[in-house]
């Protein structure tokens, strides 16, 4: 009888203790206050920060759906200049290349692309001579109102093409969710 006491208060107690967890932030909660979008379906969500740089990926097998946030006073990139300057946006070193338009929030942006090294090898073996394989990204640079500004991008992680392209397929459904917040109101 003492046992099932003790179980019966041990149950109760952990009920407790889940009622008071507090439920998960939706993927990107660091991003939310600044840009509204809806995850894709059936994808990995992965949060990070970059130091000032929050950043939100979707991964699905070899795709991946990341958005980041650029501007903040500590920031990697204080504008979107600086950011298309950067390694970031860079294949080797070399700018991006543009890639047509889309439109984004009701604006038309500008798409690129760049590459980046994928199957980099063994490091202490003789290089072959041959260029590194590149993953291909595409990307646009949103910007908000308070200077700061979002870098959406998809990128396939295989030198190797994507037949089905369902990566590039999602990627263009979620441009369409996204949507700079709303200002907040100020308080009466």
């Amino acid at each position: 009888m003492k046992r099932f006491r003790l179980a019966s208060a041990a149950l109760v107690l952990s009920a407790a203790a889940f009622a008071q967890t507090p439920a998960p932030a939706a993927p990107g909660a660091a991003l939310r206050p600044f840009v509204r979008f809806t995850p894709p379906a059936g994808w990995r969500a992965e949060e990070r920060a970059n130091g000032a740089d929050p950043v939100v990926s979707f991964r699905k097998g070899l795709d991946v759906i990341t958005l980041s946030l650029y501007g903040a006073e500590g920031s990697a990139y204080e504008d979107p200049g600086a950011f298309l300057r950067g390694p970031a946006a860079s294949t080797l070193g070399a700018p991006p290349r543009a890639d047509g338009r889309v439109k984004v929030a009701g604006r038309s942006l500008a798409l690129y692309r760049r590459g980046y090294p994928v199957r980099l090898g063994d490091p202490h073996a003789p290089s072959s001579g041959r260029p590194p394989e590149l993953a291909r990204e595409r990307f646009v640079v949103l910007p908000l109102r308070d200077g700061r500004f979002v870098v959406a991008s998809h990128a396939f992680e295989s030198a190797v093409p994507s037949f089905e392209r369902d990566g590039e397929r999602a990627f263009t459904a979620f441009l369409k969710t996204l949507q700079p917040s709303p200002k907040p109101r100020p308080k009466k």
